[in-house]
């Protein structure tokens, strides 16, 4: 009888708390964060796939692509509106060429990502037509960025950003191996682009690899494969990402070999310096403003692509990026002999 008793003082102990805890107050989130419809003006840098930039019948400029699918799918729900534009080619970092003399939004600037960045954060230019409030196009977060500019929350994925070595150079694991074979005179310098925020940290950091300087359009398949059969290098450094869509259009466009050779991604990955991308925003941008975009690309980051209602950033990206391994090609092959291993 006590063990009886004892059970129904527990039961009744039970449902009290079970009552008492009813009665709180339940906490509620906030609803999500919303803009009241400003309008924004976003400069957005030609990166075939990722931002891609083309005129109608009618002349006017249409844009698509990831990097601008993340704006239009952000925009829709933080609740403002925007105008795209290319690179003013009016910006004090944009290179000007002075052999001809080109229009305010000329197609030459169209894929440099000096000239988009400065019509956000030239002081000059605030007050003028060429003036923008956010730059995009797989700019990488830097540290010289962010003392020029404020930046959104990176854009996942690619959730692995680091520069990437491609080309048809074998049995290189690493840097190491890679400033090893140079040294040896088995591979020739690693091509970067010309007037990148990477070729720059590339020359800082890594002083012992020998690279030269190389424009190309990393849309462009004729450019890759051309560099790599003529000799100009046997590897390029690229952002992974776009690695892995520059072999994938490699291969549609059949250019799958250089000399008789596969190209494909060459070792690992950096695992330091520029990982990540992310929008750039101007520096007197209101943080309510950013803090509202993070929110809502960190939801399209998170949502289930099952979902309806949800633009997820995956399902995006991999309707423009490859795997790496359409070209066949191997990393260590058994009939290569370079006396290493």
């Amino acid at each position: 009888m006590a063990y009886i008793g004892s059970s129904i003082a527990s039961l009744f102990i039970a449902f009290s708390i079970g009552r008492a805890s009813s009665a709180l107050p339940q906490k509620v989130l906030p609803d999500p964060p919303t803009l009241d419809g400003p309008h924004f003006r976003f400069t957005i840098v030609e990166n075939k796939g990722w931002s891609d930039i083309r005129e109608n019948e009618d002349g006017e400029m249409e844009f698509s692509g990831y990097s601008v699918d993340i704006i239009r799918s952000v925009a829709s729900r933080a609740n403002f509106t925007f105008d795209m534009l290319p690179p003013s080619g009016h910006g004090a970092l944009c290179e000007q060429d002075n052999s001809f003399i080109t229009d305010a939004y000329d197609s030459r600037y169209r894929g440099k990502y000096l000239c988009g960045q400065g019509d956000v954060q030239d002081k000059e230019l605030r007050n003028t037509t060429y003036a923008s409030d956010f730059y995009q196009g797989m700019f990488y977060i830097t540290p010289k960025r962010r003392l020029l500019n404020k930046f959104t929350t990176p854009f996942v994925p690619p959730s692995d950003g680091g520069l990437q070595l491609f080309g048809t150079a074998t049995h290189i694991r690493n840097i190491d191996d890679l400033i090893r074979q140079q040294v040896a005179g088995k591979t020739r310098p690693v091509c970067l682009k010309a007037n990148t925020a990477y070729a720059d940290f590339v020359r800082n950091s890594i002083p012992d690899l020998d690279v030269v300087d190389a424009n190309y359009g990393v849309d462009a398949p004729e450019d890759f494969h051309r560099l790599l059969s003529e000799g100009n290098c046997d590897l390029l450094m690229i952002p992974k990402p776009i690695v892995t869509r520059a072999i994938k259009l490699l291969s549609e466009a059949n250019f799958c070999q250089a000399n008789g050779k596969p190209i494909g991604l060459v070792g690992d990955a950096l695992d330091y310096g520029f990982t990540q991308f992310g929008i750039g925003v101007r520096k007197d941008m209101p943080t309510e403003v950013i803090d509202t975009m993070d929110y809502w690309m960190n939801h399209l980051m998170t949502c289930p692509p099952t979902e309806d209602t949800c633009d997820s950033f995956s399902v995006l990206y991999a309707e423009v990026t490859g795997n790496g391994n359409e070209c066949g090609y191997e990393a260590s092959p058994q009939e290569d002999t370079l006396g290493f291993w």
